[in-house]
């Protein structure tokens, strides 16, 4: 009993009080650096998909038409699957959501350069630690 009462006495302590208050604070930025850098890997992951995306049209023509090219396509593709079939289209909820398909094609265009930017001025927006990325 007698250290039952001496844990309370120490948990109503000024002490643990602060004590608490700092964990709560260091969990909260790490929280938030967590956030950030799940930001940092969503649009690294999203601009490697956009360059593997597989070819719409021959190889010939610039990476930036071949994604322009991709996106019409694929909102086309949408449109008439919508139309004929029950089953849902990736883009469905979109289409549904957005009638506007041509901005939905300068979006999808712009998506690369959108990411890019996200990313090359990481050191302006983002705390990148010294542990997950080496001098390169």
């Amino acid at each position: 009993m007698e250290n039952v009462q001496l844990l309370r006495g120490h948990l109503a302590s000024h002490q643990s009080g602060l004590r608490e208050a700092q964990l709560r604070r260091e969990i909260e930025s790490l929280r938030l650096e967590s956030e950030v850098q799940q930001e940092i890997i969503t649009n690294l992951t999203f601009r490697h998909l956009l360059e593997n995306l597989p070819s719409a049209t021959a190889k010939t023509k610039s990476a930036t038409t071949e994604r322009t090219c991709f996106f019409r396509i694929a909102l086309g593709k949408a449109q008439s699957h919508s139309q004929t079939v029950l089953q849902t289209h990736p883009f469905d909820a979109l289409l549904r959501k957005y009638k506007n398909t041509a901005q939905m094609e300068a979006v999808g265009a712009g998506l690369y350069s959108t990411l890019s930017t996200n990313i090359h001025h990481f050191g302006s927006q983002y705390r990148i630690s010294s542990a997950q990325w080496n001098a390169l």
